[in-house]
């Protein structure tokens, strides 16, 4: 899961209202610029405020350098018609993919702690109740 948050402002006057559709790209040496996912930004809490934040499949995340154009929903109408627009703006980051080499899924081993801590209360358990009955019978 990505997210990106931001405020606009121009000449310290912050700008409201603004439609915006952000289109992430993954910058690779072997396809250079590829777009991934385009998706439209929602506005903060605050006035000025933005975010967007969107989600790959594993197969789809990659190590590298992702770019993020922002374009206002106008520009991506023309672009749509043909002219070539540059975005509003662009933020670049850097995303190491974290590795999946674990032995077992972490939700294996949280099962398998449940399924064990289950045990051996219910064997506990069960003794006590062996040494109450066997208590009363010898009396």
């Amino acid at each position: 899961m990505f997210h990106v948050k931001f405020t606009l402002a121009c000449q310290n006057d912050l700008l409201t209202g603004a439609n915006l559709i952000a289109t992430v790209n993954v910058v690779s040496e072997k396809e250079g610029k590829k777009e991934v996912i385009s998706v439209p930004v929602t506005h903060g809490d605050k006035p000025g405020s933005y975010q967007v934040s969107w989600k790959l499949e594993k197969s789809q995340i990659v190590s590298g350098t992702y770019v993020v154009d922002f374009y206002r929903e106008v520009d991506v109408m023309r672009k749509k018609e043909g002219d070539s627009n540059e975005p509003f703006f662009s933020t670049i980051f850097n995303h190491e993919k974290k590795s999946d080499d674990g032995v077992f899924p972490t939700e294996f081993i949280v099962l398998m702690l449940l399924v064990t801590s289950y045990g051996y209360l219910s064997w506990n358990k069960m003794n006590i109740e062996d040494m109450r009955t066997s208590g009363k019978r010898k009396k």
